[in-house]
């Protein structure tokens, strides 16, 4: 995102179901960053990457995911600039 900019900002934009045991995630996010979408049953995690879009991004993007049977998923949004150490 660009700091000098106040309409570039990461943010997950929408949430809804999508289908039996599917949701679809909305996001806005940096052109220049790697995006990872994780996912969680729990907060504390462990988190999983469930989608990866490398640079460069649309500042708009959707994904559907699977969500296999669990009762309760939490969803982030990661970035990571080129270079960086992912975790």
């Amino acid at each position: 995102t660009d700091p000098t900019d106040a309409t570039h900002y990461l943010r997950m934009t929408g949430f809804g179901g999508s289908g039996k045991d599917q949701a679809r995630l909305d996001w806005q996010g940096g052109g220049t960053v790697t995006q990872f979408i994780q996912c969680a049953h729990d907060p504390a995690g462990p988190w999983f990457d469930v989608a990866t879009n490398a640079p460069p991004t649309d500042r708009a993007n959707a994904i559907t995911v699977e969500l296999h049977q669990a009762a309760t998923w939490f969803f982030r949004l990661k970035t990571v600039r080129d270079g960086s150490d992912r975790e």
